[in-house]
């Protein structure tokens, strides 16, 4: 009998922040099973775990196609014994999609009907094979069986930020993977809802809904799926705290890195009013018979938070890196100098924890702006807007920005690295 475990790792990292920005251009960001966890990728880890389980027997990893080359590097240089890694495959547009194009390989292979297959997420390093091995036992009765945790928290059904009701906890579990499947089972339920036109939320979903009785059986707390910055800490802080017993083979782990490495960066620009050019701030238009006096299109909102990151990655500042003595910044939207700052600081190796900033005006009201701006900022850093705060000060009549003669931001920016 074949246990092949199938690894997905398509994930954009966009919650991940500026450490995930090597990649597009338009955000999307570098896959985040690429980033360093304790001086391997995150991939690696999960890798590690399923070839030095017993059980399995091969190794399937999912990807996006503009990562297959890196990925298939990193399956060939990683010493992990057994060379059960059996290929690198392109995934699709959506995870059931990348989970659908391995059932055809494998279905091309001539994996058997009671073979045994496990999907896991290529982004949650810390499964264990104790973890496994009780997929692959309720196997033995079930054709799906899924690992899961009791939700601990209390839950509340909410709408519109009003709780509608409190839910009951008792039979509410939070689902983790590897999701264990006989191939047979798994063939059925996707080409259902491919049929169908179905997607779901996981694997074991599109089983449910055609009447496979799914098995549920308790997980690991700290199987957590790396999702953001503050999970990538917490995975590195477990990590620190079993030194090594995570995978059956010392050898396997490397001396666990140094701590994780905050860095914090200060930004302030002022810009004066200037007549006959439009008012940007944060990247958007706002309406105004009055704009500002710069080189490019005198964001200063966005160019306070430019120096705040560069400061903080500790590069040269927005005066340098972006000279108004260079013509090819002539009227340049702030948003695109963003953009280059937000790539800068990833290949410095740093992450986005949060950025927040204070315009200081008589008018606009920024307050009526706040939530725009925040979203645009998101969309180009590859971030969340709850990693950005936007507040609006006036001086009550004070000084330069009390006589509405200009505007002043300041911006701080907090960034972190897992040092290798």
């Amino acid at each position: 009998m074949r246990t092949v475990a199938i690894i997905l790792g398509g994930g954009s990292g966009k919650r991940m922040g500026s450490r995930c920005g090597r990649g597009s251009r338009r955000g999307s960001g570098r896959n985040k099973v690429l980033l360093k966890l304790a001086g391997r990728p995150i991939l690696e880890w999960s890798l590690a775990v399923f070839s030095k389980h017993p059980q399995v027997t091969d190794i399937l990893v999912v990807a996006r196609k503009e990562d297959l080359e890196e990925i298939r590097e990193l399956c060939q240089g990683a010493d992990l014994g057994g060379g059960k890694i059996r290929d690198a495959i392109e995934g699709g547009a959506e995870r059931q999609d990348s989970v659908a194009n391995a059932v055809q390989y494998l279905s091309r292979i001539g994996l058997g009907p009671d073979d045994r297959v496990l999907i896991h997420d290529g982004a949650r390093p810390l499964v264990t094979r104790a973890i496994i091995d009780r997929c692959l036992e309720q196997l033995s009765d079930h054709q799906v069986a899924v690992p899961g945790v009791p939700v601990k928290e209390t839950v509340k059904k909410v709408r519109d930020g009003i709780v509608l009701e409190t839910v009951e906890r008792d039979q509410l579990w939070a689902v983790q993977t590897p999701q264990s499947f006989r191939f047979r089972a798994l063939q059925q339920a996707h080409w259902q809802a491919r049929h169908d036109g179905y997607q779901g939320t996981d694997d074991a979903s599109l089983a449910e809904r055609i009447g496979i009785q799914v098995a549920v059986f308790e997980g690991d707390y700290h199987n957590i799926k790396v999702t953001t910055p503050e999970d990538l800490v917490v995975a590195k802080a477990y990590l620190d705290s079993i030194k090594g017993e995570l995978v059956m083979d010392q050898s396997h782990v490397d001396r666990i890195a140094n701590p994780v490495i905050f860095r914090v960066g200060i930004g302030y620009d002022v810009h004066a009013f200037q007549e006959g050019r439009p008012l940007f701030l944060g990247g958007i238009q706002v309406p105004s018979h009055l704009g500002l006096q710069g080189h490019s299109d005198a964001d200063v909102l966005l160019h306070a938070m430019i120096d705040a990151l560069l400061g903080a990655a500790g590069l040269d500042d927005i005066g340098n890196q972006f000279p108004d003595t260079d013509p090819k910044f002539k009227d340049i939207r702030s948003t695109e100098l963003l953009r280059e700052t937000g790539l800068l600081v990833s290949k410095e190796g740093y992450s986005l924890v949060n950025i927040d900033a204070v315009v200081i005006t008589q008018q606009p009201r920024i307050s009526s702006y706040a939530d725009a701006i925040k979203e645009n900022i998101a969309g180009i850093l590859g971030i969340s807007p709850r990693q950005i705060g936007i507040k609006g000060k006036t001086t009550e009549g004070l000084g330069f920005e009390g006589r509405g003669e200009g505007i002043t931001a300041q911006a701080v920016a907090s960034l972190c690295r897992v040092q290798e």
